[in-house]
């Protein structure tokens, strides 16, 4: 890969997008031959319509494409599209489902980790310590709190001697955390808050689930970003949960999954139930290295705030009000400059995706029979333009089998081109989006923080091993774009972007090997 594209003029690089485009015969179909939309004299619209366009909607295209194909492959009825990574997925897929009339009931599952985790703490204390104790960016004695649910008034009646030995800590460190969980675990005010708040919360996930369906005898599955899988072994695990609770069985549910990618899966999960598009556990090194999930997931986000938790009220879904009581979602307040940048995104990814779907419908239109269901004539007409599979070259693909269709890999040197080595517009653009790795989304920061040169070389695989080992002595700090961070700083970008992507290599190479051990020895 040419590292020194970042330097690219923004028509430069949006001739690259295109040049790399043009090799998909069914993603460029929609730009080709379409008048290119005048510049604004805006540069951040520019840039987000540039990206937009010929990266981000290909992409979220040919994901959703797969989806819905696999989908009906596979006998899925109901796909639920979870909140808030879900939210262009869902918008995607809906738009093909009531244009083409495939009979597939796409639905948009408003939850977060914090939504329905914490009404099932009560179920398994430990399991529940071992969650509110995660690490994260900047953790708090007062953040962890927060994960469990404590207003301020519970927070108070922990006890001075546990609150002053953990606050005067400030930023705890990862190592500390288990010590942090043993004596939470000891505290008996805190366990039985949060037994009592999550007890009272468990009723209305309870019957907000239930009225979105999730106990119904129908065959479907979730669709979501991915990374670890972990919401689908916990709505498994809530829903039979329900069943007991309300007597509709004892069957185990049946839950699937597709997902953009996975890194890892949770413990004591059949592999066989979790699909997915771009990478999965212990294959696409390559693709994970020209990654970044931070700016995937904050690029792909809904415009309202994490899911807070559930509400009762009298009315429909449109706010009609009627003697049916419903349960809502509660969204926490998202910022007015988020949504202008969603609304600009999914505007220019609508604009893509409409083009898509009047092209596949009028070749269904012109293929279609009466011996022929839209279903069955929705996957030929799909088979037939995409453009024929092609050996990958020299491991770019990063499967297992070497073999990836060149819509996919066509995908691939989008994202790494707009990822891996971003300009310095795009670099500014998108590194200023929000970004927060915990559960409550709190102590938001730049995607791409600004980082001083010493700051970017500890990132270095050989610096940052030395420091995390002790033989030097440095203090790491990290970016969720680190890409994006070098180019903004502007100073050995080359040098920096070349060294971080060994690292990343280093890393997921790493666990490859470990998880083809555990293959070969049975584990």
């Amino acid at each position: 890969m040419d590292y020194g594209i970042w330097e690219d003029t923004q028509s430069k690089r949006r001739k690259r997008y295109r040049y790399i485009l043009w090799a998909s015969h069914l993603l460029s179909l929609p730009l080709k031959g379409a008048a290119d939309r005048s510049r604004t004299g805006d540069l951040r619209e520019d840039v987000i319509r540039d990206v937009s366009l010929y990266v981000l909607a290909p992409a979220m295209n040919d994901f959703v494409l797969w989806v819905l194909g696999s989908a009906l492959k596979k006998g899925h009825k109901r796909l639920y599209f979870l909140a808030r990574d879900g939210y262009f997925m869902y918008k995607t897929a809906l738009a093909y489902c009531n244009r083409l009339g495939l009979d597939i009931d796409c639905r948009y599952l408003s939850c977060s980790r914090y939504s329905v985790r914490l009404p099932m703490y009560h179920l398994d204390m430990d399991e529940a310590l071992d969650y509110i104790c995660r690490g994260g960016i900047d953790v708090t004695f007062n953040k962890i709190l927060s994960r469990a649910g404590l207003d301020e008034s519970a927070k108070e009646g922990i006890g001075r001697e546990l609150t002053d030995k953990w606050d005067k800590m400030g930023i705890i460190p990862y190592a500390k955390l288990a010590e942090l969980k043993a004596d939470l675990s000891n505290n008996e005010f805190f366990k039985k808050s949060v037994e009592d708040i999550s007890r009272g919360k468990y009723p209305l996930l309870r019957d907000y689930l239930q009225s979105e369906g999730l106990l119904d005898d129908i065959p479907y599955a979730l669709v979501d970003s991915g990374w670890t899988g972990s919401m689908q072994k916990v709505l498994r695990r809530l829903v039979d949960n329900i069943k007991k609770d309300t007597g509709k069985g004892i069957v185990p549910t049946d839950i699937k999954g597709y997902y953009w990618g996975l890194y890892e899966l949770p413990e004591d999960v059949d592999t066989k139930d979790y699909y997915c598009y771009y990478f999965g556990p212990g294959y696409g090194a390559k693709r994970k290295a020209g990654f970044s999930n931070c700016l995937f997931e904050g690029i792909f986000s809904a415009p309202h705030g994490m899911t807070l938790g559930y509400k009762k009220e009298y009315g429909d879904v449109t706010g009609n009000e009627t003697e049916k009581v419903r349960v809502f979602p509660v969204y926490a307040q998202i910022r007015d400059t988020n949504l202008e940048f969603n609304r600009m995104t999914e505007e220019f990814i609508s604009e893509y995706t409409v083009r898509l779907c009047e092209i596949i419908y009028k070749k269904m239109l012109k293929n279609s029979s009466h011996k022929t269901d839209t279903n069955t004539s929705f996957l030929k007409v799909i088979s037939g333009m995409r453009t024929k599979r092609s050996e990958c070259g020299s491991g770019t693909c990063g499967w297992a089998g070497g073999k990836v269709s060149v819509e996919r890999e066509t995908v691939r040197r989008l994202l790494e081109t707009f990822m891996s080595t971003p300009t310095i517009r795009e670099a500014v653009v998108y590194g200023d989006l929000p970004f927060s790795d915990d559960v409550l989304d709190e102590n938001e920061q730049q995607m791409a923080a600004p980082m001083t040169l010493d700051e970017l070389k500890s990132n270095h695989p050989w610096i940052k091993a030395a420091i995390m080992l002790g033989v030097v002595k440095g203090k790491l700090r990290e970016s969720a774009w680190y890409e994006g961070s070098a180019v903004r700083n502007g100073q050995e970008v080359k040098r920096n972007l070349i060294a971080y992507r060994i690292y990343k290599m280093m890393i997921y190479a790493k666990k490859e090997v470990v998880r083809i051990k555990g293959k070969l020895s049975g584990k």
